[in-house]
C-alpha cells in the first residue's frame, strides 16, 4: 500500500499538492479535523467533502478517488458509505465534491462524533489508477470538510422578572366637590 506524498500540502488551496504514487490500488491517506466549533447537542444534517484534483503531467492514466468518513477512528467503508469520484484524465485542476449539506452518507453522526472525538473526524482518500501505463500521480491540492449542522434548542430554567416598559401618557383626573350650600324652600 503506497501513501500520497506530504499530505499537509493539502491543507490549503496554493497549487502545492499531495500525490499518490502509481499504484493500481490503494494510495491511502486521512486528513483529520481535531476541533470544529459545532455546538454542543447539534444535529448533523450532512457533511461535504470538496476537493481539488488533477492528473499529474501527461495525463496519460486515469483516475478515480474514493472518500471514507472517519468517526470513531475508523474509516466508514461499509455498504454506500464512500463516494466516488468519476474519471479523472485532466492535468487541469477540477473542482470535485462528495456528499452535500443534506448527506449523511448512510450514517448517523452526532456532535460529539465530530468535535473532541480523541481520535479525530477526518476523511480518507484512495486514489486508483484505473487506466493506462502507469507513471502518473492523482495530485491533491486542498480538501476541505463542511458539517452542516442545526443548533439546538436553548432551554433556560428559573424564573425572572419581565421588564416592562409604559410609553403611554399618564392620565391625569380632578375630583370636584361641591361647595354650595341647598336652599331650601317650604311651601305649606
Amino acid at each position: 500500500t503506497n501513501v500520497w506524498n506530504t499530505t499537509t500540502d493539502a491543507h490549503s488551496d496554493n497549487t502545492v499538492y499531495a500525490t499518490g504514487k502509481d499504484a493500481e490500488v490503494a494510495n491511502w491517506t486521512t486528513f483529520r479535523v481535531t476541533s470544529t466549533d459545532i455546538p454542543s447537542g447539534s444535529t448533523i444534517s450532512g457533511i461535504q467533502v470538496d476537493m481539488q484534483l488533477k492528473v499529474g503531467n501527461s495525463g496519460n492514466d486515469a483516475f478515480t478517488v474514493t472518500a471514507a468518513l472517519i468517526k470513531g477512528g475508523t474509516a466508514q467503508t461499509g455498504g454506500s458509505q464512500t463516494k466516488t469520484t468519476g474519471s479523472l484524465t485532466s492535468t487541469t485542476e477540477s473542482n470535485i465534491t462528495l456528499g452535500s449539506t443534506s448527506d449523511l452518507w448512510a450514517n448517523t453522526w452526532a456532535d460529539t462524533d465530530i468535535v473532541g472525538a480523541t481520535t479525530g473526524f477526518g476523511v480518507q482518500l484512495t486514489g486508483t489508477r484505473t487506466a493506462g501505463a502507469g507513471g502518473e500521480t492523482i495530485d491533491l491540492d486542498v480538501v476541505t470538510i463542511t458539517v452542516t449542522y442545526a443548533t439546538a434548542p436553548q432551554v433556560r430554567t428559573g424564573t425572572s422578572t419581565p421588564a416592562i416598559t409604559d410609553s403611554a401618557t399618564a392620565v391625569k383626573s380632578s375630583v370636584i366637590s361641591a361647595t354650595e350650600t341647598p336652599t331650601i324652600t317650604d311651601s305649606a
